[in-house]
């Protein structure tokens, strides 16, 4: 077979967001929403698109009430039907925090199991319905800049919760991105961005696009500038 002229764009291009609208989501609900150093870079990201050309405007809060609990307690069955695939004498590598969250899980019944899934469902539209007038949406991707390596998250007895922003992105099968655009006291802040059903490839270009209008790079440590790429 001969190979076909692309037409248009390649899915390497970055894609110019002139004319692009965009959202940006600050606040899942009220109460969830981010440190001001996080705000601050997800600001700079947005400035930078509207700089660009975007119709840049704010998404409403999507959620009434923490939409949270019945995702939780989804992970928390398919955390523990993996870990009752480990075999038993392995299953304390797991972590302890890890163990004592899906416990509960353990126990779940299927009737249980349904109602969440339909409720988590729910959810899922309402954000599918709030980012429909939006080419792409940028967020935080957690509230905070980090936490301390030895921590389970930021909250120990639901440690996924701080997902919120990326978890429900991934409920409504959206593809999404993540970058570094900033920093905060020396630590690097990502944002997210949020494209419609099916448009994973101009996610990535508007993805390169925002890397290359970052106010600030990372120089890379001489032995990792050597290393990239698996060599």
């Amino acid at each position: 077979m001969e190979p076909r002229p692309v037409v248009g764009p390649t899915p390497r291009e970055p894609l110019p967001p002139n004319g692009l609208r965009i959202g940006v989501l600050t606040e899942l609900w009220a109460g969830f929403g981010a440190d001001d150093a996080v705000l601050s870079v997800l600001a700079d990201a947005a400035a930078a698109l509207g700089d660009g050309g975007a119709a840049v405007s704010r998404v409403a809060p999507i959620f009434r009430d923490d939409p949270y609990p019945a995702l939780d307690r989804l992970f928390q069955v398919r955390a523990a039907a993996e870990l009752e695939s480990i075999r038993e004498d392995r299953r304390e590598l797991v972590h302890p925090a890890i163990r004592d969250w899906c416990a509960p899980g353990a126990n779940r019944s299927a009737t249980d199991f349904t109602r969440d899934g339909e409720a988590v469902a729910r959810s899922a539209e309402l954000v599918r319905a709030a980012t429909a007038a939006f080419d792409f949406v940028v967020s935080p991707i957690i509230p905070t800049v980090g936490f301390a390596a030895d921590e389970v998250g930021l909250d120990p007895s639901h440690p996924l919760a701080h997902c919120g922003f990326t978890a429900w992105a991934n409920q409504t099968a959206q593809p999404a991105a993540a970058l570094r655009f900033g920093f905060a006291d020396g630590m690097p802040v990502g944002i997210q961005v949020v494209g419609p059903r099916f448009a994973d490839a101009d996610v990535l270009r508007l993805t390169k696009w925002l890397e290359a209008a970052r106010p600030a790079t990372i120089t890379w440590p001489a032995p990792a500038t050597a290393h990239q790429g698996g060599h």
